[in-house]
């Protein structure tokens, strides 16, 4: 008894999907560029100051952390070759 429910359940499935796929594509193409738009509608864009102030941080952020990397490359370079000449 179970199985002719599920059989009888199958050909719904079946048709559910089959409708879905008829859809145009040029609409649903059509439907997504439309929600992009809408997004970009949601976005609040920086004004010209505040974009001007985050990319100094960033250049200037960036710029020190280098220098804290090359420092320590630097030492533990030196520290490496004063220690090889201990040894060697």
């Amino acid at each position: 008894m179970d199985e002719t429910k599920n059989a009888a359940k199958e050909p719904e499935i079946k048709k559910k999907k089959k409708k879905e796929s008829d859809e145009p594509k040029t609409s649903r193409i059509k439907a997504f560029y439309n929600d992009i738009y809408g997004e970009f509608k949601k976005v609040i864009w920086p004004s010209r100051d505040d974009l001007i102030k985050e990319t100094t941080t960033v250049i200037i952020t960036s710029f020190l952390i280098g220098g804290v990397i090359c420092g320590f490359d630097y030492i533990f370079g030196f520290g490496y070759d004063l220690l090889m000449e201990l040894v060697g």
